[in-house]
């Protein structure tokens, strides 16, 4: 879902490492004392990671208070056998800790900060491979997608009352983030896992190099569903949902709901529609927006020279 209010870091979290000195802060990025813009930015992007709401919800959303209790089997337990294991847990004396694992603690395994200006190409329906999410397939993780920039969205469902005021049409198109809902549980994803060369299909041995990862790779490629698998890009956009976005709003996904950029051109085609055309295909949208992306920035109402940012943080037990 969409949260919104969380530009500002109000709570720390317990990191899995204490907080540096700022002196160690610039030894670890490499960054030399005079350049105290570039520190700030690391400590900015370090601080919303790490010290922020964010990772507080990740880990309310991963169940860690739950799995630190009593493990991976306790959270297959009902509501009433927890409590009843709390009470036991309590009466017990000589188990002071009442399980407590206190191994068990929230990773941040990968963080990136992007940029998408209006370029036609972006990458298709997906979920991160070990490049961007560097755990095997089998470990849990939630995805952390915060909005840099406003993404303006007027149809989504978590558009505000005064989003009317737009009157369904934003004054300028942009770059913006889609996901397919559900798809991390849909019976067709292990198809779309193959298709895509996913984690899930790096061999238990591993690649002994690039070129063995390019030649033994599964699928044809990360980002290429459309062609490679068109009756599985049409299940995905079926259930593609975009949200009003304003600058500091999060998303929280499972690290394996699959997701892909909306470009400029696309975003453009789609808003622009009339009402008459609000029932019309995903694909078709995708078809017109195509015909758009060719033609002279003019039709980008001076997007040309704008870049939406965004910040993802892949987080993990």
């Amino acid at each position: 879902g969409v949260n919104r209010g969380m530009a500002a870091p109000a709570i720390r979290s317990t990191p899995t490492h204490s907080r540096d000195s700022p002196e160690e802060q610039i030894s670890a990025f490499g960054i030399d004392d005079d350049d105290d813009d570039h520190n700030a930015v690391l400590s900015s992007f370090r601080d919303l990671a790490m010290y922020s709401k964010i990772p507080r919800v990740a880990a309310s959303l991963l169940r860690l208070d739950e799995l630190r209790e009593g493990g991976e089997r306790y959270l297959k337990l009902s509501r009433r056998q927890k409590l009843e294991r709390r009470n036991d847990d309590a009466g017990d004396e000589t188990n002071s800790r009442g399980g407590i694992d206190e191994s068990v603690n929230l990773r941040i395994c990968r963080d990136i900060f992007l940029t998408k200006d209006d370029d036609p190409h972006a990458c298709g329906w997906h979920v991160d491979d070990t490049g961007f999410w560097p755990t095997v397939a089998s470990d849990p993780g939630v995805n952390a997608w915060i909005a840099l920039d406003d993404m303006p969205w007027p149809r989504s469902s978590s558009s505000s009352d005064s989003s009317s005021s737009r009157d369904d049409k934003p004054s300028s198109p942009v770059a913006t983030f889609t996901l397919s809902l559900g798809s991390h549980r849909a019976p067709w994803r292990r198809e779309a896992y193959r298709v895509t060369g996913s984690t899930h299909t790096v061999p238990p041995e591993g690649y002994r190099s690039a070129s063995d990862l390019i030649r033994r790779r599964s699928g044809s490629g990360t980002c290429n569903i459309r062609t490679s698998a068109p009756h599985l890009y049409e299940k995905l956009e079926e259930n593609r949902v975009m949200y009003d976005l304003k600058r500091g709003d999060v998303i929280f996904h499972d690290r394996w709901v699959f997701h892909r950029t909306v470009t400029v051109g696309e975003y453009e085609s789609m808003s622009s529609s009339s009402s008459s055309h609000h029932g019309d295909t995903a694909d078709q949208e995708q078809q017109d927006a195509g015909s758009n992306e060719g033609t002279s920035s003019a039709s980008s109402s001076g997007t040309n020279k704008k870049i939406f940012r965004r910040y993802s943080i892949r987080y993990a037990p």
